[in-house]
């Protein structure tokens, strides 16, 4: 009768993780489409004068302007 216990009770802890498993599954669906929904501010961020100023952003500018040029430039 021991076993059948030991059985019975792993059977409750594995239904118990195969809940939090759909809930975690679930949650990064969601998670995972709010991103998707975002993915061009994350890939491509404005930088306006508004949200990005300063030294270092006048920088950042310059070096993504230049990987831009860089990237869309002919191959000879």
């Amino acid at each position: 009768m021991s076993y059948l216990s030991y059985l019975i009770s792993q059977l409750h802890e594995k239904k118990e993780q195969l809940v939090r498993l759909r809930n975690s599954h679930s949650s990064l669906k969601a998670l995972q489409g709010e991103f998707l929904q975002h993915q061009s501010s994350v890939t491509a961020p404005d930088l306006s004068p508004t949200t990005w100023q300063g030294t270092l952003a006048k920088a950042f500018t310059e070096i993504r302007e230049d990987m831009f040029t860089f990237l869309h430039r002919p191959f000879s």
